[in-house]
């Protein structure tokens, strides 16, 4: 099982490698032409527009890949109704971004907002299509798919770094990286077979029944993205943008790092999805992967801890030394996350999203009474120890309730 589990993550592996290799350099790009503050500027919007960007970022896709793998056989009326609900869902968010940017926001940081809202919006419009991709076992296509997205991020980060280095000018980036993908899908489209993948259904009845089937996926989504972004909305509140910019500049080096266990869930859920019903082999799914993604986590975050300073001062000399101590903290997040993922993921093919829903609230919840107590004394590092403990918390917590429904 171990070895079938393997395989199919090589696959989602070396493109999702491409594309956070090439994130990784945009980033190190980034901050070296960029002031502290202006980072954590582009930081702060950032954050802002992702509890916006949960339509691009699962949301409903972890729906579509678990109604598909179950029921392969209504894969186009499923796949048009979820598109149907995504162009939906995506319209109202890109009103209430744009009022929220222009009401609340001094004026270049609304036009940042809206850039970088703009392209969320493109992302959640292809997501449905990737996510096709994913339940239909075409690894190759997503593979090429971020090898395209990592050269294009690279060539036009390196042209604004070089020429135009301004936070404005790297949110266009990210809208031009949209737009990538959203050219992709019109090339998927082309092959045979695929020609109902721009087609979608704005028909209320089917509109209201994915909304309401998928919104446990959503709230979930939009849960884990308020819980992965407070800290630094309250860090530019109660400390300023130059602490949202020494949190941040170690964040880059340790979020990314994600897609790793992004590559593995990619992988194993659909797997864990056809073997919901059955408790034998759900249970011998579940102690594969466990340790599949616990040593693979270890590994990371051992490697990372131990390199920091050297990676820091090679890139940017003594400009983020800040950082260094906040990273060594928030490296064991990746251990942390990678070996509850199994769990997590457990307990949304049986159907139990409800529950990761309140555990993530009350989490986050927490999170939030650490940072508004310590913040303002502790500044970043605060905020990257009420992270470890808060995930702490979570891995106890999803591990005693999938143990008791696999």
């Amino acid at each position: 099982m171990l070895k079938f589990l393997f395989k199919d993550s090589v696959y989602y592996f070396f493109g999702s490698i491409a594309f956070q290799v090439s994130g990784l350099v945009a980033v190190i790009l980034m901050m070296r032409s960029l002031k502290i503050e202006e980072f954590g500027v582009y930081s702060y919007c950032v954050a802002l527009v992702a509890l916006f960007a949960f339509i691009a970022d699962g949301g409903l896709s972890q729906y579509l890949i678990k109604k598909i793998t179950q029921s392969p056989r209504t894969m186009v009326a499923i796949y048009r109704e979820m598109q149907g609900a995504q162009v939906y869902i995506s319209l109202i968010i890109l009103l209430s971004l744009s009022v929220f940017a222009f009401a609340f926001h001094a004026l270049d940081e609304a036009y940042i907002i809206f850039l970088l809202g703009a392209g969320v919006v493109i992302s959640g419009y292809v997501t449905p299509m990737f996510s096709l991709m994913i339940a239909r076992g075409e690894k190759k296509q997503i593979m090429k798919k971020d090898f395209y997205l990592a050269l294009g991020r690279l060539i036009f980060v390196l042209f604004v770094s070089n020429y135009f280095p301004s936070v404005l000018a790297f949110a266009f980036c990210n809208l031009a990286l949209a737009s990538i993908s959203l050219i992709y899908c019109l090339n998927i489209r082309a092959i045979p077979g695929n020609e109902f993948m721009f087609g979608f259904s704005l028909r209320r009845e089917s509109i209201k029944r994915v909304l309401v089937e998928g919104l446990p996926f959503t709230v979930l989504m939009l849960a884990n993205v308020l819980y992965n972004r407070v800290d630094v909305i309250m860090l530019k509140r109660f400390a300023g943008v130059t602490e949202v910019g020494i949190y941040n500049g170690a964040a880059q080096f340790v979020f990314p790092f994600m897609f790793v266990s992004s590559v593995l869930v990619s992988a194993i859920f659909p797997h864990l999805s056809r073997h919901a019903e059955s408790s034998l082999l759900l249970g011998k799914m579940r102690n594969s992967s466990f340790w599949l993604m616990t040593l693979s986590g270890l590994a990371l975050s051992l490697f990372l801890f131990f390199f920091s300073d050297i990676f820091f001062r090679m890139m940017f000399a003594n400009k983020f030394n800040a950082s260094i101590g906040v990273f060594k903290v928030l490296v064991w997040y990746l251990f942390i996350v990678f070996a509850y993922g199994t769990f997590s993921n457990i307990l949304v093919v049986k159907n139990k999203t409800i529950l990761l829903f309140w555990v993530t609230v009350g989490t986050l919840l927490l999170k939030i009474a650490l940072n508004y107590l310590f913040i303002p004394g502790y500044g970043a590092m605060s905020a990257a120890m009420s992270t470890l403990i808060c995930e702490a918390l979570l891995f106890v917590i999803t591990l005693a309730l999938a143990w008791r429904f696999s």
